[in-house]
């Protein structure tokens, strides 16, 4: 008994060409975060300590001096839970500080040390490698280009 050949997808009796799973570009765009955010984790975490979500923590306190769990949450768009896990491991290191919201106690703000600025600071020219890898064949106006229609595109879906 000889069994049946596999087919190309899209190509059965049933279908009419539809796109692979893979030509969707929603599909390759979480693949090559997440090709990123390994290839992040195996870099940082070695040589600093320092995980994807510390590393987006530290960029969010870097630009807005310091802010609470639900605003770096939802700047970084990963759940609370998880950032207040890192922001407590971050504590214990020595690398942010918490403190009282100046207007409102129920709020606690959490900022950087010098210990993490300095860290930072380490970080930084292996950060602008691991990107002029990732963008490299491209000119800063077509990077942005690209960018400004994904973000707006993404916004209306």
């Amino acid at each position: 008994m000889s069994e049946t050949p596999p087919q190309k997808p899209g190509t059965g009796s049933k279908s009419k060409r539809r796109p692979a799973y893979d030509e969707l570009i929603m599909v390759r765009l979480a693949r090559i975060a997440d090709l990123i955010n390994i290839s992040g984790n195996r870099t940082y975490e070695p040589q600093f300590g320092i995980r994807n979500t510390e590393h987006h923590i530290f960029g969010i306190l870097a630009e807005l001096d310091q802010a609470t769990v639900s605003d770096i949450s939802r700047r970084a768009n990963i759940d609370k839970a998880w950032i207040s896990r890192s922001l407590r491991q971050l504590l214990e290191r020595g690398l942010v500080e918490r403190n009282s919201h100046p207007r409102d106690n129920r709020y606690t703000m959490y900022s950087l040390t010098d210990k993490a600025l300095e860290l930072i600071d380490r970080m930084q020219p292996v950060s602008m490698e691991r990107q002029a890898k990732l963008l490299k064949g491209l000119d800063k106006r077509e990077v942005q280009r690209l960018l400004d229609a994904l973000e707006r595109n993404a916004a209306e879906l």
